[in-house]
């Protein structure tokens, strides 16, 4: 199976969406690169993109 991105992949700042070779969605958490550190702004992205993920 072919890993593709999806158009979301790279709309949230607080979360790292990629495929792995098997087309298995992986989502980091993370605040600037660095260790995530949860805020309203965090919050507000996981409501859309968990809603994303939902959907795919």
């Amino acid at each position: 199976m072919k890993a593709t991105q999806d158009d979301y992949f790279a709309a949230y700042g607080n979360l790292k969406l990629t495929r792995d070779a098997k087309g298995i969605l992986v989502a980091q958490f993370h605040s600037d690169g660095g260790p995530f550190i949860m805020t309203a702004r965090a919050h507000t992205e996981f409501v859309d993109a968990f809603y994303r993920i939902a959907q795919d």
